[in-house]
């Protein structure tokens, strides 16, 4: 089976798996870099493959998200507020590791 990807902008993505996800090293060094604290403080440690990203660390305000705080709707289309150094396992997306429902992705097809 062959997929072929193209983002569609619907923020479905991002609503559903950014529950917790795994920033790389190269991805907590490039935000250390850019001195993006907004990013660093959602990072917690997990271990030799990476961190943790997300989770328990959506807060916004005091208050515990539901979604990633970089998810961005305005009408039907959805953008990344860190797209220019987002982490890299959002970047792969769909072909990053994470296991997909692939009839739930607009964005996917599946080639024959």
């Amino acid at each position: 089976m062959k997929l072929q990807f193209k983002c569609q902008q619907c923020g479905e993505c991002c609503r559903k798996y950014s529950g917790g996800l795994t920033a790389s090293a190269q991805d907590i060094m490039r935000w250390r870099r850019e001195k993006r604290s907004d990013i660093l403080k959602h990072v917690l440690p997990f271990g030799v493959n990476g961190s943790l990203f997300g989770g328990e660390l959506w807060i916004k305000e005091g208050e515990k998200l539901e979604r990633c705080p970089f998810l961005r709707k305005k009408g039907r289309e959805a953008s990344c507020a860190i797209h220019d150094t987002k982490p890299g396992v959002c970047r792969k997306y769909p072909f990053n590791g994470v296991r997909v429902d692939l009839r739930e992705c607009k964005g996917i097809k599946i080639l024959q």
